[in-house]
């Protein structure tokens, strides 16, 4: 009897999760189908879920190509050694608007390599910290960054995304 109520138990709280595929370019990853992908010309967001009162994104990561990695560093192309900084002035702080994500770290807190697909990333990972006028906040948050120099390929999450290197990992390449 136990064991019955077991089986029928686990049957009830752990069916697979649905999926659905969302392709850029020749990457195609499988994400939970609830998620939300928005296009841009220059990449996609994938929406993860909710978006805080106060924050200056909703939660989720984007899959950037070329015409953003040639852009990404205040106006110039990305750099391994720097965060992911588009803009050539001061961006809103992504957990809350009223502040600033300033001054960028000098060293990221992680770096290494990890896979999309069969294909090996550049990995960094950074300590962003939230500031009000120049003094800063209690309020930080990861910038986690994989790169694939070859394919001008870039994933920016700022939301330390639960399951996103899994879901790199598997990705699939055409």
């Amino acid at each position: 009897m136990i064991t019955a109520l077991t089986l029928a138990a686990s049957l009830l709280v752990s069916p697979a999760a649905a999926t659905k595929p969302v392709t850029y370019g020749k990457l195609t990853i499988q994400v939970p189908a609830k998620w939300k992908v928005k296009k841009y010309r220059y990449g996609l967001h994938v929406l993860t879920g909710g978006c805080a009162k106060r924050a200056a994104e909703c939660d989720g990561f984007w899959v950037l190509g070329k015409s953003a990695v040639k852009y990404a560093k205040e106006g110039s192309p990305y750099q391994l050694d720097h965060p992911y900084h588009p803009s050539s002035g001061v961006m809103y702080c992504v957990k809350d608007e009223r502040y600033w994500s300033s001054p960028m770290p000098s060293k990221p807190s992680v770096t290494g390599y990890k896979p999309i697909g069969d294909r090996k990333a550049h990995f960094t990972e950074w300590k962003i910290t939230c500031s009000d006028n120049g003094t800063p906040t209690r309020i930080t948050y990861p910038q986690r960054l994989w790169y694939l120099p070859t394919t001008k390929l870039l994933v920016v999450d700022e939301f330390k995304t639960p399951g996103l290197a899994t879901i790199l990992k598997s990705a699939a390449w055409r």
